[in-house]
């Protein structure tokens, strides 16, 4: 009886896992997403200028190393988010 039940719950998760690969995801969110990534790394040395202003020269320096460091973190996590759309 009990494997019977075990085997059930695995017929049940199946179908579930089968269901998820089957689901297709709007492509427009893919590129929306990249858009606003492309968007804030345009603008992220804009905004980091104001931090780093006050230490002259190494501070632009730091500034484009900080805004190429932070838009790799981004660019990174948006490419792996489009890897894993596709689970199976």
């Amino acid at each position: 009886m009990e494997m019977q039940g075990i085997l059930n719950e695995l017929y049940a998760l199946q179908g579930k896992c089968e269901r998820i690969k089957k689901f297709s995801l709007p492509r427009q969110h893919g590129g929306i997403s990249v858009i606003f990534v492309g968007l804030f790394i345009v603008l992220l040395p804009f905004g980091m200028a104001s931090e780093f202003i006050d230490l002259r020269a190494i501070g632009m320096c730091l500034s484009v190393l900080f805004t190429v460091i932070v838009g790799w973190v981004y660019m990174v996590t948006e490419l792996v988010g489009d890897y894993s759309e596709n689970l199976f």
